[in-house]
């Protein structure tokens, strides 16, 4: 039995959906970041002249990097949907498709 080329497509794409990728990329820079600024901080504290900009990167990257990270777990900048008022969890995705279609924002 061959599997059809539209369930190879189906399972590479769940395999390699943008989030995940995403993901995977932003936690590299975070490792990369960090083990420079970790490589480059004793040599900056012997002797700070010429490291700071090295160390000013790694740092920026590193901070940049993990808040995008965060955010994208939901650590950062998550919705707290028990603080809208009236609304039971199991009903929340039908709410939110009459808020779309009304046009309607709701706040917290």
């Amino acid at each position: 039995m061959e599997a059809s080329s539209e369930d190879d497509k189906l399972s590479l794409s769940s395999l390699l959906n943008a989030g995940t990728v995403k993901q995977v990329l932003i936690s590299a820079l975070v490792l990369v970041s960090a083990s420079g600024f970790a490589e480059k901080l004793p040599r900056f504290l012997e002797s700070p002249s010429g490291h700071l900009f090295d160390l000013a990167i790694d740092a920026i990257v590193f901070g940049l990097a993990s808040s995008s990270l965060a955010k994208s777990f939901g650590i950062l900048g998550g919705v707290d949907y028990s603080a809208l008022d009236g609304l039971d969890k199991s009903s929340l995705a039908r709410q939110a498709g009459e808020w779309a279609l009304a046009g309607e924002v709701p706040a917290a």
